[in-house]
């Protein structure tokens, strides 16, 4: 431009309009910063959002290019929390609580949330809303059904009466208060200051829907419908329904605005069979022989019953429910206790004994040469239908037997047992190893025998040579079996 305007004088004359109309652009950026919102029009958003955020930075976007603009679409559902500023905040600021982090507490300081305290709460203001719905779980405003209120010294009851706590609840609104402020141990619990709580209201969330299977219509299913009781959660009041405590404080009695209804928890009216199942609609059979099979209405048979059609060309072979064959496959197969003693060509008395217990003293120890798959002990207890302190009780003496799970089991007739396929082969291994156990046990047992087999010596059954090493050595044995590592359950 120097050399340009150097040769032709004309030229300084368009440089200066230039300048000229560079200045007066830049004041007028400079003007429509301090435009007002209704003023701004078309000018970009960001220069007035960025300069009144940091009014000592001047036009920041000729320094660092636009600003990020951040965008939210017309079909998005919900952005951010509308429901954040249904209820009053007083104060956000980072305080040090000692969060409960799974269990610990923290040594970080947590963003809190502070809301007005409540002032002169009337328990029976909430008569109206009773069986009604109420949102919970600020900020995520989930529906639920109001079952009961109370503060510390009242409850107001499901049927709108009035009656006096049997207790005083301010310690119990106090540990309330506590739980949202710190936390119960779950992500997202605490960094809320609900100030003192008054009033407690006990509340069942919605959990689902349940689906009419004759009309189709749909209608809403509490966390103290029976169906979902899983007695996890909440607390029960005296009507056995399962409910949660929340402060009144933060509950809603009205959606707050911009809130969007749950899709998955609308309802929906029914509709009669004639309309719900239309003659040459398509319907899928839902329990019986044809379950699951895709079927043509033909007509209806009554108010509640659907005349269908089946065709096997329509529905391929169906595959088979392989996981409870695979179930019944792998399960282990049982015997009598005679059937198994036969396949081991014993004595009933005789394999009773090796599947329990076989003693053999040996100097001053004694050891066991059965299985023990069944075990029996022997108690008392105090049998007194009066008070404690009577001299008139009386002792029962009780006897528990404990099993090997998956090797023994009680049969279908008392006092009969039965021992599976693992069982019976162990005790086969258990012969070809130690069969001079087997002789003695098959010569030594008497039938109807009581209580465990006894041999005062080893010598009895091993004989003369060795006697003590055999012994030990077939202890050790058994003691490698699985069964001698299985928990034993009554």
């Amino acid at each position: 431009r120097k050399n340009t305007t150097q040769r032709t004088p004309t030229t300084t004359t368009t440089t200066t309009r230039t300048s000229t109309t560079t200045t007066t652009t830049t004041q007028q950026k400079k003007k429509k910063v301090g435009t007002s919102s209704e003023e701004k029009g078309s000018s970009s958003w960001w220069s007035c959002e960025v300069s009144a955020q940091h009014p000592l930075v001047e036009e920041p976007w000729l320094t660092n290019g636009p600003a990020f603009l951040p965008e939210v679409r017309k079909a998005t559902w919900s952005p951010g929390f509308p429901s954040l500023h249904a209820l009053p905040i007083v104060d956000v600021r980072p305080r040090t609580l000692k969060l409960n982090c799974f269990g610990s507490p923290s040594r970080y300081a947590t963003l809190t949330v502070e809301l007005p305290e409540s002032k002169g709460a009337d328990l029976e203001s909430f008569r109206d809303l009773l069986g009604g719905s109420v949102f919970v779980d600020w900020p995520l405003t989930r529906e639920a059904r109001l079952v009961s209120a109370r503060d510390s010294r009242r409850e107001l009851k499901a049927d709108g009466t009035v009656a006096a706590l049997d207790r005083d609840a301010t310690a119990e609104n106090e540990a309330l208060r506590r739980d949202v402020l710190v936390g119960r141990g779950n992500p997202g619990d605490g960094g809320l200051d609900a100030r003192k709580v008054e009033v407690v209201l006990r509340v069942a969330v919605v959990k689902g829907l349940r689906c009419d299977p004759v009309t189709g219509a749909l209608t809403k299913v509490y966390e103290d419908d029976p169906c979902f009781f899983a007695g996890g959660g909440g607390n029960k009041t005296g009507h056995d329904v399962v409910v949660r405590e929340v402060a009144a404080q933060l509950a809603l009695a009205a959606p707050p605005k911009g809130y969007k209804a749950d899709p998955r928890f609308e309802e929906r009216e029914g509709l009669p069979v004639e309309e719900r199942f239309v003659v040459g609609s398509r319907a899928v059979v839902a329990a019986g022989r044809f379950r699951g099979s895709l079927a043509s209405v033909v007509g209806l048979a009554s108010r509640e019953t659907v005349r269908v059609e089946v065709k096997d060309d329509e529905n391929p072979q169906l595959e088979p429910p392989f996981g409870l064959a695979l179930a019944k496959s792998l399960a282990p197969a049982f015997a009598s206790e005679t059937s198994a003693a036969k396949g081991l060509g014993l004595a009933r008395d005789a394999f009773d004994a090796l599947a329990t217990s076989v003693l053999v003293q040996d100097g001053d120890d004694t050891y066991d040469l059965g299985l023990r798959l069944r075990m029996t002990s022997s108690g008392t207890r105090n049998n007194n239908n009066t008070n404690n302190n009577s001299e008139d009780q009386q002792q029962e003496n009780t006897r528990t037997t404990f099993v090997v799970l998956g090797y023994c089991r009680a049969g279908e007739d008392p006092g009969t047992w039965e021992y599976a396929a693992d069982a019976v082969r162990a005790l086969a291994a258990y012969r070809a190893k130690f069969p001079d156990v087997f002789a003695a046990v098959g010569s030594a047992v008497p039938p109807k025998k009581k209580g465990a087999l006894f041999f005062k010596d080893a010598s009895q059954i091993f004989g003369s040579d060795d006697a003590p090493a055999m012994l030990r050595a077939a202890v050790d044995w058994l003691a490698g079996l699985p069964t001698a590592r299985s928990p034993r359950i009554p």
